[in-house]
């Protein structure tokens, strides 16, 4: 073969085909996992092999030629159509007005029958015959050309019916001119088909010369697919503003497939992040997934959520994350985005968690303060019913004897022995109840909801018998506790805490009294010091 007549066949098959791929991989850098993206890219490629298989059949002896257009040339363009069909079904949202059953299944089953048939050898449609016009192997211009080349201006003739259906149902002005531009194309298409299509122009012009349309319309459909992007893109606009945040942002659509994201949240999320990453694989633990989830169904509800907090658990480096989100729903036609604004407020929420710990716990023992045990309980009487038969319940312990401990062992013992009798309280209470530390000595508890006044009686008891039976044990010590016990009913005998707290405190300190009488007529101690 001469070398002149390979550089045209280059010039005229190849060169066509890399421009092609050139679009498709302009689109697809855009954003590699939206759907409309890929099949851009994938209508590119097939029309690629269209120009592959006409250089190779030319390369070939002319009797190789209907074989070449019946195996290849006929199944690659029926699914270059099939492919661009989906592309503008999926464009005009026509499969969901029209609930196409099995879409997209469904629309590549000619496909599949085409080549099984091609396999089993039928032959589907008459063979057209080829001669050689000059350098070129054209096929002869008989009934079967024209009625294959009928059936491909028919189904032209239905892209555009499509499109304009679609234009016509379009809600938005963007998406209306976005299919309108399309329609533009694809009606150029079917003109440069006819054109060149239907004349014989012999040796003047490469066989299928209306592949050539092919070319137009790809241009068509990438500056559709890049100039009319469905989702308004902030980063184009205020590319430099969205970076320079110092809060993190994505847009993800509503399968949590990550659309755009600042220079930020690449820093918090790390180098997974990018565009079509799934976010919710970022959150790779169960509890993590549910609060994505959660947030997803109040903001259907909401549309608009500030400050809605979500704790992360990072397994990897055995940490937990707190983020205070903003995220807001955004509906463009019939797709869904969502805009996520974030920051990392872990060290902030730790901070403002030691400070509410330093002021609601009692340092010594741990335990709550009086402070806070005065807030809860109020809080907690206030959504209690005002007729109540149940044990609810305000409980004031003071230890019996706690000075002559403190003056006769010294502080550093009596500190121990507030600790143990911390430790005996939070053992014996249940996960709802609230032991603090009053001051000095002195010890409350709420007990909430025990099924009966009788129950708490009972409780007592037991508190009572655990301090019997386990005296403080340190400093080569052995030092027997007993606390003097105050208890007053909520609704039974008063509603409000300062009512319950000293009709407690009287009580308790009839119950000090009557130890004081019994271990003086035992003569056990007849100078309490107390």
């Amino acid at each position: 073969m001469p070398t002149q007549q390979l550089v045209i066949y280059l010039l005229v098959y190849m060169v066509p085909a890399l421009i092609i791929f050139g679009i498709g991989c302009m689109v697809l850098a855009q954003s590699p996992r939206r759907l409309e993206h890929k099949l851009m890219v994938a209508f590119s490629f097939t029309y690629c092999l269209l120009y592959l298989e006409e250089f190779i059949r030319h390369l070939l002896p002319l009797s190789s030629s209907v074989w070449m257009i019946g195996v290849f040339f006929y199944q690659i363009r029926l699914l270059t159509t099939t492919i661009l069909f989906h592309f503008l079904i999926h464009m005009t949202k026509i499969h969901k007005h029209y609930r196409i059953p099995f879409y997209p299944y469904l629309i590549y089953v000619p496909i599949a029958i085409v080549v099984i048939l091609t396999m089993m050898n039928v032959n589907v449609v008459d063979e057209i015959e080829f001669i050689q016009t000059g350098i070129w192997y054209s096929p002869i211009f008989n009934k079967t050309y024209y009625m294959k080349l009928i059936l491909s201006t028919v189904i032209i003739v239905l892209m555009i019916v499509t499109l304009r259906n679609g234009m016509n149902r379009a809600t938005s002005l963007r998406k209306r001119k976005s299919i309108q531009f399309l329609l533009v194309g694809m009606i150029s298409m079917l003109i440069l088909t006819v054109i060149l299509g239907y004349p014989n122009y012999g040796r003047f012009l490469p066989p299928h010369p209306y592949l050539l349309s092919g070319i137009v319309f790809s241009a068509f459909l990438s500056i559709s697919v890049l100039r009319f992007q469905l989702l308004p893109s902030v980063s184009r606009r205020y590319k430099e503003l969205f970076n320079l945040s110092p809060v993190s942002i994505i847009i993800t659509n509503d399968q949590w497939e990550v659309l755009e994201f600042n220079d930020n949240a690449a820093i918090e999320l790390g180098s997974q992040i990018k565009e079509g990453f799934i976010l919710i694989d970022y959150f790779r633990v169960t509890e993590n997934k549910q609060q994505l989830l959660r947030l997803s169904e109040r903001l259907k509800k909401e549309v608009t959520i500030r400050d809605y907090l979500i704790k992360i658990m990072n397994p990897a480096k055995d940490e937990t994350l707190y983020f205070s989100l903003d995220a807001s729903i955004v509906r463009v036609d019939e797709d869904v985005f969502y805009y996520l604004i974030w920051r990392n407020v872990t060290d902030e929420l730790e901070s403002k968690q030691l400070v509410e710990r330093l002021a609601y716990h009692d340092a010594l023992t741990n335990i709550s303060n009086r402070a806070y045990f005065v807030t809860e309980v109020k809080d907690r009487l206030k959504s209690l019913p005002v007729q109540s038969t149940n044990g609810t319940a305000v409980v004031l312990i003071d230890l019996n004897r706690f000075k002559v401990i403190n003056d006769t062992y010294g502080h550093a013992v009596g500190d121990q022995v507030l600790k143990h009798t911390a430790s005996i309280l939070m053992k014996i209470t249940r996960g709802s109840d609230i032991v603090a530390r009053f001051g000095g000595d002195e010890f409350v508890i709420f007990l909430e909801e025990y099924p009966t006044a009788q129950a708490v009686d009972d409780w007592v008891d037991v508190l009572r018998e655990e301090f019997a039976t386990n005296p403080f044990v340190g400093n080569a010590l052995v030092l027997e506790i007993e606390p003097s016990i105050g208890v007053a009913f909520y609704s039974i005998e008063a509603s409000q805490f300062d009512e319950l707290f000293q009709l407690a405190d009287v009580r308790m300190y009839e119950d000090k009294e009557k130890s004081r009488r019994t271990r003086r007529a035992l003569q056990i101690d007849p100078v309490d010091k107390q």
